[in-house]
């Protein structure tokens, strides 16, 4: 026997029982002693070459698995796909029960898995493994490679609850984790793992560390390939976008140079909202600050329907939106005139933009009118100022003719006490005059309206209605009544300031008057002082009460006045009973009113009554 029987075994690649035979066969052959020598000396040789042999072809089959790996990993650019790749190989080259890897949340202070291979237990992938604890927690903290041949036997390891339950439940015993590592961070932790206590070698640890680190450069890539993705993504929607912009910002423009060009050729508030039907397909009102509608495409739109959204508008001075309608406020400077609605369904931001360009062109045109009305007014208010001057007459008829006011028409005339901020009041009355071909001004510090009527008390109580309203507070009003012509309106408000001023030296602030209101007052200062109709208002219904059923209240009120309201005294010079003499001012009560004896109406009767006494001594 010589050496070369274990050349011809290397070469044959024999396993290693085999090179066992040549020294066997030597003893039995009675071979001497330094024979035996030295083939016992070239076994061990060969032995160690077979193993170095071994450890090549293995260090080769690993080199060539990593190239692999690489090469794989390089050609997958989703991070979920790297993942998967790389627990796959690790579990196969590794020849582990499971393979796994976790993430760490550098935020959260923890790790979680991501991916597993050959796992069983959904606790094991929604575990939250905080930095230090458990052998993932361990390895992520320190960036070392760990390897346990026991897990739940190992006192290093610092043993958590939840971490050794989710162990358990995969039925994990041995345990080795390596560190992914990038630029000295740890951002993961790749595991190898068995279900019974296989202890992995030096060369595993080595091996899954070489995976380890493919995996990290290989989890970067990914990442910046997603994110540059989604760059490149966000990029391209923001390109869309900005193309879509651009496209409603022209036809929006061109939405307003349109309505522009409607309103510079004489259109009205009408011919806009026929446009914007056009522009947007959809019926659009048009309404003012109150939501009464002042132009509409359709004539069946209900007001209540839209008061909502269009007061909504208007408080939030923005666009608002429905399921069915979109309102835009109307604005000029720092005036809110009004709202635009277009009654439509799915309106995009392209028709939001075109409905808001009409919102401005209709602010603009509201503008417009509310100056051409204000001139008008303020017209209005020089006639009346003129009249109430005494002003040469020349061309008035025909100034008011031109306003649509008739010189020849009773008015009713109006002196209204302003207090307060009086522009608004102002406006308002002049505006309410112009809808009733009247006049309004300031005059004299008082608001002077004069309204075509032959009923000025009405036409008073119906202005001071209105004009309340808009004041929020109680009106003092004089009132007098005209014929036409200048001379005779001027008359009819010196009556009505006089009304005025004798309502505000009695008193009787927030009320309405006229002479025939004022008493024997309003007598006294009348131009036509109707002494027998002032007894009428005063005394009517007890004088027709006596002519009816011939009794003496008359004369009964006459006694108890002469006698100081004594009703004893009363009934003596009538010769009636006292109960007599009460039983007839009861009924005077209920004629006349239970407020008839009080000192201002008391003077009043006294002096319809002294009147009567004279107007029938004059008869005779």
């Amino acid at each position: 026997m010589t050496t070369m029987s274990f050349l011809r075994l290397l070469a044959a690649d024999s396993p290693a029982s085999a090179f066992d035979g040549p020294v066997d066969r030597a003893v039995e052959s009675g071979s001497g002693t330094r024979t035996l020598d030295e083939l016992a000396e070239a076994h061990r040789l060969a032995l160690k070459v077979r193993h170095l042999l071994d450890t090549s072809r293995q260090r080769e089959a690993e080199l060539s698995a990593l190239f692999e790996t690489a090469g794989e990993l390089a050609s997958r650019t989703e991070l979920q796909s790297v993942l998967e790749a790389i627990v796959a190989r690790s579990r196969r080259l590794l020849g582990s029960d499971i393979s796994y890897l976790t993430l760490v949340d550098h935020e959260a202070g923890d790790s979680y898995t991501t991916v597993t291979d050959g796992g069983a237990s959904a606790l094991f992938n929604e575990v939250r493994v905080p930095m230090g604890e458990g052998v993932g927690g361990r390895v992520a903290q320190t960036g070392i490679p760990y390897n346990t041949p026991n897990y739940f036997e190992d006192d290093r390891i610092k043993h958590t609850a939840s971490t050794d339950a989710a162990v358990q439940e995969e039925g994990l015993v041995s345990l080795l984790g390596v560190p992914l590592m990038l630029e000295h961070r740890v951002i993961g932790v790749l595991f190898a793992a068995n279900r019974t206590q296989r202890p992995f070698s030096a060369a595993d640890t080595a091996l899954l560390a070489s995976l380890g680190a493919h995996a990290a450069i290989a989890i970067d890539k990914a990442r910046l390939r997603s994110e540059s993705q989604t760059r490149l993504d966000d990029l391209r929607v923001a390109g869309e976008l900005l193309r879509k912009q651009n496209a409603d910002i022209r036809r929006a423009a061109e939405a307003h140079d349109r309505l522009t060009a409607l309103v510079l050729q004489g259109g009205d508030l009408v011919d806009v909202a026929d446009e914007v039907k056009s522009l947007l397909d959809g019926e659009v009102v048009i309404a003012d600050t109150s939501g009464a509608p002042i132009a509409a495409t359709a004539n069946d739109v209900s007001v209540e329907r839209l008061a909502e959204l269009h007061a909504r508008a208007l408080d939030a001075m923005t666009t608002q939106v429905e399921m069915n309608a979109s309102a835009a406020p109307v604005v000029a400077g720092a005036d809110t005139l009004g709202s635009i609605t277009l009654l439509r369904d799915a309106a995009g931001q392209a028709d939001l933009r075109v409905l808001e360009r009409a919102a401005q062109v209709t602010g603009l045109l509201l503008l417009f009118r509310r100056s051409l009305a204000a001139s008008e007014l303020r017209v209005r208010g020089e006639l009346l100022e003129d009249v109430l001057l005494g002003r040469a007459e020349e061309g008035m008829i025909e100034r008011a003719r031109l306003l649509g006011v008739d010189p020849d028409a009773a008015f009713a005339l109006l002196a209204i006490e302003v207090r307060g901020e009086r522009n608004r009041l102002a406006d308002s009355a002049a505006h309410l005059a112009a809808t009733q071909h009247g006049l309004s001004t300031m005059h004299g510090g008082r608001l002077v309206v004069a309204i075509p009527s032959r009923a000025p008390r009405e036409a008073a109580e119906a202005v001071t209605a209105e004009l309340t309203r808009i004041a929020g507070q109680s009106l003092t009003i004089g009132v007098s009544g005209s014929a036409g012509g200048a001379r005779r309106v001027r008359a009819a408000y010196a009556e009505a300031r006089t009304c005025l001023e004798t309502l505000l030296a009695l008193g009787r602030r927030g009320q309405i008057a006229d002479t025939e209101d004022l008493g024997f007052i309003g007598l006294l200062l009348s131009k036509n002082k109707d002494v027998d109709g002032y007894v009428r208002m005063v005394l009517g219904p007890l004088l027709d009460y006596d002519a009816e059923r011939g009794t003496s209240l008359e004369e009964t009120l006459q006694s108890y006045f002469r006698n100081a309201g004594n009703v004893n005294q009363t009934g003596q010079s009538l010769h009636l009973h006292p109960k007599t003499v009460s039983q007839r001012l009861d009924r005077v009560t209920h004629l006349l009113g239970p407020d008839w004896n009080s000192p201002d109406s008391r003077l009043q009767v006294q002096i319809a009554l002294h009147l009567r006494a004279v107007l029938h001594r004059l008869d005779r």
